[in-house]
């Protein structure tokens, strides 16, 4: 993994995108682990049902995908991996709320009864979290 990431160095590639291969290669390597599978031979599916926990947006899934593309081109593995994410709801990505926006939803929640919905709401809206997280 180190040669390939000094290899993305030396080709220029920045510090920040450097950080987010090596943490997608160290979960691709416990997947590899956790399943049993080697680099050459391993379960696209589970791949994607794995990675999913993790990389919760459309965008953030396709470039974990795509480092592991690119460390299996280097490792010379002919694998084509699919870019698609799996089709679940919690795939959608992040909208900033305009403060306006904020506001009113926040008017929204405080009318409600209960004092335990009211405070998961405004902690989903400040936080960002999807109602499932």
């Amino acid at each position: 993994m180190e040669d390939f990431l000094s290899y993305l160095s030396g080709e220029g590639y920045s510090k920040n995108t450097l950080d987010t291969y090596r943490r997608v290669l160290k979960y691709f390597h416990s997947f590899l682990d956790f399943y049993g599978f080697d680099v050459k031979n391993f379960d696209e599916e589970k791949l994607y049902s794995f990675f999913s926990v993790r990389y919760r947006t459309e965008k953030s899934f396709r470039t974990a995908m795509s480092a592991i593309q690119h460390y299996l081109k280097f490792r010379k593995v002919k694998r084509r991996l699919k870019f698609q994410p799996p089709d679940y709801g919690e795939f959608k990505e992040f909208r900033p709320i305009k403060e306006e926006e904020f506001l009113r939803l926040r008017e929204l929640v405080l009318r409600l009864r209960s004092l335990d919905l009211q405070t998961g709401m405004l902690l989903i809206f400040k936080t960002g979290l999807s109602p499932a997280e």
